[in-house]
């Protein structure tokens, strides 16, 4: 026998012996509860969604907006940072002018000095309280122009101290602006995202409402249908018993072996005589059994 006969038969033993236990079920006054060929459970998931707390969206926000925030900070504080350079070179430049220019009031002075004694050696007045006179008037007046010169000079770098001060107070302000322009972006932002996490959760929640609802119909479907399978089995229990009464138990087991014998006929009839025989052989007919065997043994010959 090839294995595909061997699978042949086999299907054919299985499909009857199952025909066979359809029949006795059929037949038998016992109760049995019914069982529903389906999944407990429609298996479907829940969506999950964990709302972000105050915390994680204020972070969100600011790292949204950090690189922007920080570009434009870096650019007011460069900007002011530049003019600062300019007014530091400024003021070097005071101070080193105002150093020369002192060098030269101080040669002058020396000069002018050196003229006055010689002009008093020559007349003989070395000594003399003109003499004295004259250095006294050059060194006056040296002194007279540094003190000028310190003066011009502490103005220029007092005017240069106005213009530093008022650019950090204006840098400080556009800081501050940046600051107040992105502490509202970011609560706009932080707004923005609320909304979205709040319909997302509300999508979540609605989803898996849906899930639960598909979920209890299920369930209601299914005891719906062991409801009415129970109600089913009563019945043929009722009926096996009313039929048992009306034709006896003996009635009862011959009606049952002859359909089993005709179900088992049909069902083997899809195989070779010989074939059924084994089969048959293999199978517990009651009273049937022989006249099934002596049908396919005539077919064999």
């Amino acid at each position: 026998m090839s294995i595909k006969q061997l699978e042949d038969v086999s299907e054919t033993y299985q499909k009857l012996l199952k025909q066979i236990e359809k029949i006795d079920k059929k037949y038998s006054a016992n109760y049995e509860q019914p069982n529903i060929d389906a999944p407990k459970s429609l298996g479907l998931k829940k969506l999950t969604y964990n709302m972000p707390n105050e915390e994680e969206f204020t972070l969100y926000a600011q790292n949204f907006y950090s690189d922007d925030k920080t570009r434009e900070r870096a650019n007011v504080n460069n900007s002011a940072q530049k003019d600062l350079n300019d007014f530091s070179l400024k003021q070097q430049g005071i101070l080193v002018k105002a150093d020369d220019q002192k060098k030269e009031i101080e040669e002058k002075k020396q000069e002018d000095i050196t003229n006055a004694k010689f002009t008093a050696s020559a007349k003989n007045l070395t000594d003399s309280s003109i003499a004295k006179g004259l250095i006294d008037k050059v060194e006056n007046t040296a002194t007279q122009n540094i003190a000028d010169l310190d003066k011009m000079r502490d103005d220029a770098l007092s005017q240069i101290d106005k213009q530093i001060a008022y650019l950090n107070e204006l840098r400080q302000k556009k800081l501050e602006d940046i600051e107040a322009i992105y502490q509202a972006r970011m609560n706009e932002k932080i707004t923005d995202l609320k909304e979205e996490a709040q319909n997302k959760l509300d999508q979540t929640a609605k989803y898996n409402n849906t899930v639960d609802a598909q979920e209890a119909n299920y369930q209601k479907s299914l005891a719906k249908q062991l409801s009415d399978l129970e109600k089913d089995e009563w019945q043929r229990v009722a009926e096996i018993l009313k039929l048992t009464e009306k034709i006896g138990s003996s009635g009862m087991q011959k009606q049952k072996e002859q359909e089993k014998y005709l179900s088992a006929k049909q069902i083997l009839d899809e195989v070779t005589p010989k074939e059924a025989l084994n089969i048959a052989f293999a199978l517990h007919l009651g009273d049937m059994y022989d006249s099934l065997c002596a049908y396919y043994q005539n077919l064999i010959g």
